[in-house]
């Protein structure tokens, strides 16, 4: 991993920059739909500002702040699919539409939007018990970059410092939630080149995390995402 060094992460950046700007490319045309859809797609562009936002934080060498990016963007990612997939009409209707923070009303928490995905996409499941305090806590990482716990602090120097892996490992798993949301619009919208784009990157960043860190097994997954089943609620956002 020390052999990937500066040229690997450059070119990795802008590996990921390009793929934020195709996916906004690719995304249909802003419009009213209602509030539900709305929100989802809101959800979406705040997830794509995540990973153009880390990116250009690892080429500012700023690391910790970039890893604080991680979970922001996997709750902005899972809350269009919530939205799309998992929330009821009255979930919906509760979100508030001014812009007073503290409201009592809001989006579920990661884990609990994550919980509902489940019934949709049972793979989800690894994620949520990942989360429990007697399971493996394999999700925690990302609370503890995003709150300062211990896998920050120990990558402050005179302590440590963040290494090719880390840093490597940040950019890759950034790509990989980030491609989520524009994979909610495929599922919402069935455009045909949107989801064309995010199963080929699918494929190209599983084989990535396969052989530079031996995460997963190779394999084609599924090229097709289930028809929703919540339909339209509530007024539109904007006009």
């Amino acid at each position: 991993m020390s052999s990937l060094g500066f040229e690997w992460r450059n070119s990795r950046c802008a590996l990921g920059l390009q793929q934020v700007s195709l996916a906004q490319h690719l995304l249909p045309p802003p419009r009213p739909c209602c509030k539900r859809h709305d929100f989802a797609r809101s959800a979406i562009d705040l997830a794509l500002e995540h990973h153009r936002s880390l990116i250009l934080l690892v080429q500012s060498g700023m690391y910790g702040s970039a890893g604080t990016l991680l979970r922001p963007l996997v709750e902005a990612s899972t809350a269009a699919w919530w939205l799309i997939y998992s929330a009821d009409d009255a979930a919906v209707q509760s979100l508030p539409t001014t812009r007073v923070e503290g409201h009592p009303d809001d989006l579920l928490m990661l884990r609990d939007m994550a919980a509902d995905l489940t019934t949709v996409f049972p793979v989800i499941g690894a994620m949520v018990e990942g989360f429990k305090k007697n399971g493996s806590r394999s999700s925690k990482w990302m609370h503890q970059y995003t709150h300062g716990g211990t896998p920050q602090l120990t990558r402050r120097d005179p302590i440590g410092n963040w290494t090719d892996f880390d840093i490597a490992l940040t950019l890759v798993r950034a790509e990989m939630f980030g491609l989520l949301a524009p994979a909610a619009e495929g599922a919402l919208s069935g455009k045909a080149d949107l989801l064309s784009f995010v199963f080929d990157r699918r494929e190209a960043i599983a084989f990535d995390l396969n052989r530079i860190f031996g995460l997963g097994e190779l394999g084609e997954g599924e090229r097709a995402f289930p028809e929703p089943d919540k339909r339209c609620c509530g007024d539109p956002l904007f006009s």
